[in-house]
């Protein structure tokens, strides 16, 4: 009913048929907590499997919101509860601030495509901050996957812990009559144990001014330099640079372009 806004009950039911699970049915309650938050609690039954438990959270507040929904099952081909938990929030700390997380977690590789709930092959967790201020910008974020791929894998996923980034520029035709910015960034990729480890610093400082002459030709000239450094440890003999062991790195590039 379009009058009403919100009202707890139950669902219309949902039917799927596959080869693997068999003729299956969902039933749904939508239980509405309050203006604010409301959740639905669903049960799968299947003709060639157990009965599957769903849930689904929703919660908005003043300066957020938060989302998660999951599975958990007592699967006929193992000996273990088997699930999935996906969900993202994000929070607007300040008018400048503001933070966030993203979740997908699954019990094994085979679970999320077995029940048709996702056919992506790398999952990602992320938590993150960042800042706007007028022309700066600024996030941090540490980030795992799960690589949910079917495969003898020999190298682990990465996992992003941390990465940051900030950039800064200038005011139009405030410095010697360009502008200016700055961008810098911190990145370590760690694996567990098993591949590569980078650490990487880099950052680049730039000026650029735009001229326009009586006769209407257009000048543009542009500085910047551009340096990034490197620690790189746990390779292998059959990695890119060709021999095992742990090795830094050092790049300086510095530009001088202009336009007409």
């Amino acid at each position: 009913d379009g009058t009403v806004k919100q009202k707890s009950g139950v669902l219309p039911p949902r039917f799927s048929l596959s080869s693997q699970l068999g003729f299956g049915v969902t039933g749904s309650y939508y239980y509405a907590i309050d203006p604010a938050q409301d959740a639905t609690l669903s049960v799968r039954v299947f003709s060639k499997e157990n009965p599957m438990l769903l849930g689904e959270y929703r919660r908005l507040y003043k300066d957020a919101k938060l989302d998660l929904k999951g599975s958990v099952i007592q699967s006929n081909d193992a000996d273990r509860l088997r699930g999935h938990l996906f969900g993202n929030g994000i929070w607007d700390i300040d008018k400048n601030w503001r933070a966030g997380i993203n979740t997908q977690i699954t019990s094994d590789d085979k679970y999320l495509r077995h029940f048709d709930f996702s056919t992506d092959g790398v999952l990602k967790n992320e938590i993150y901050a960042e800042r706007f201020d007028d022309r700066d910008y600024f996030v941090t974020r540490a980030v795992a996957f799960q690589d949910v791929r079917v495969s003898n894998r020999l190298t682990d996923q990465p996992n992003i812990l941390p990465e940051a980034q900030a950039s800064f520029m200038g005011d139009p035709n405030g410095l010697l009559g360009g502008r200016w910015d700055v961008d810098m960034s911190v990145l370590d990729i760690v694996r567990k144990g098993n591949g590569q480890d980078v650490l990487r610093l880099a950052g680049s400082a730039g000026w650029e001014r735009r001229d326009v002459s009586s006769l209407g030709l257009v000048n543009k000239v542009r500085l910047n330099a551009a340096t990034a450094s490197y620690q790189i440890s746990d390779r292998d003999e059959s990695s890119m640079v060709g021999r095992s062991g742990g090795a830094p790195a050092f790049s300086f590039y510095p530009m001088l372009h202009d336009e007409l």
